[in-house]
Order: structure tokens, then C-alpha cells, then sequence
């Protein structure tokens, strides 16, 4: 852990972009490793908080400044007491996903199209906005591995719904994007 209390940025391997490009393997790197290990800092669930942490420290997704609940910004600040620890966009999945429609992104909506890095956002039956994230670790002709915060660390998305088809709350909806700028 650094002094800020993140997990240390392990060093990009051979041939992973970082500057303006947000590596995918990087983020499913960093949410593999991690998943399981990063402990709660919010009330009720961590998981965007936990997939933020994987776009900025693997794949190098750059901060945006400014006010703390525009949808335009994406930033962490646990240093200062003062000011907000984050900017909304930054833990909640529902924010997460407009604050993307400040970024180039791609929509992903097939399955095998899927690979390690993609954000997957979910929505559940009867709820009005995306409650959960996940980072995409892999995929194996349509096996598509999971890394989330607040469930099970490490899963596939196919079991993911199954086990939330059974339960009253299915899921509803899913998103899947892939961010492809800082």
C-alpha cells in the first residue's frame, strides 16, 4: 500500500500502452490481482469504487477535475478532509456510466466481443439505475471471466446470471463498455 492508502501501481508489462490509452490488460491485471484483497470503504457495496481503482492504477485512466457531482468528472482524493473523498463518478456504477459519455468509449453487445479490460455495469429488475460493476478479465469463446468487488472476487458472467436469475432481484440489464481514452 502507498501512502495514500492505494495498492502500489505494479509496472506495466512489455508492450502495454499507458499514456493517453487505457490498457485494457492493465485494468483486468490490476482487478485480478486485487480483486478480494482491497478492503470496504463505503457503506453498502465498493464495487465502483473497486473498478475506478482498476481503470486509474492498470489501465492509467487519467483523473478529470472539477465540481465533485458533475457527471464530467472522475477523480479520488483521499488526502484532503476538507474536500469530498471523490467525485460521485467515481463510486457509484449509475455515475460511472454517464460520466463515460465524456470519454471515447465503445459499446460492446456481444458476448464473444468481450475482452480483459471491458466495464460491465449492471441493473437490476425493478430498479431504475445500474447498481454494480465488474472488469472483465478474460474471455474464452464466450466464457467471460469477472473481477467485482462485493460478490464473489473472481466469476463468470454466466454464473453471475444464473445465480441472480434464481434470486428476486434478477438482473435486468447489463452494459458493457470498453474505454479507449483518458
Amino acid at each position: 500500500m502507498g501512502e495514500d492508502g492505494f495498492p502500489l501501481a505494479e509496472a506495466p508489462a512489455a508492450g502495454v500502452q499507458t499514456a493517453a490509452y487505457v490498457s485494457g490488460s492493465g485494468t483486468a491485471s490490476w482487478a485480478y490481482n486485487n480483486a478480494g484483497r482491497i478492503y470496504k470503504e463505503y457503506r453498502s457495496n465498493d464495487c465502483t469504487n473497486f473498478v475506478s481503482k482498476a481503470m486509474y492504477y492498470g489501465g492509467r485512466m487519467k483523473m478529470r477535475t472539477g465540481w465533485y457531482s458533475s457527471d464530467r468528472v472522475w477523480w479520488r482524493n483521499p488526502t484532503f478532509s476538507w474536500v469530498p473523498k471523490n467525485s460521485h463518478t467515481w463510486s457509484a456504477a449509475e455515475n460511472l456510466r454517464r460520466h463515460f459519455d465524456y470519454r471515447q468509449k465503445y459499446y460492446i453487445t456481444q458476448t464473444y466481443n468481450l475482452r480483459a479490460g471491458d466495464i460491465l455495469l449492471f441493473r437490476w429488475q425493478g430498479a431504475s439505475r445500474y447498481d454494480h460493476a465488474a472488469v472483465v478479465t478474460g474471455n474464452n469463446q464466450g466464457a467471460v471471466r469477472i473481477a467485482q468487488h462485493g460478490y464473489s472476487a473472481h466469476d463468470t458472467l454466466s454464473s453471475v446470471i444464473s445465480r441472480n436469475r434464481a434470486n428476486r432481484t434478477p438482473i435486468a440489464s447489463i452494459i458493457a463498455i470498453r474505454p479507449v481514452g483518458a
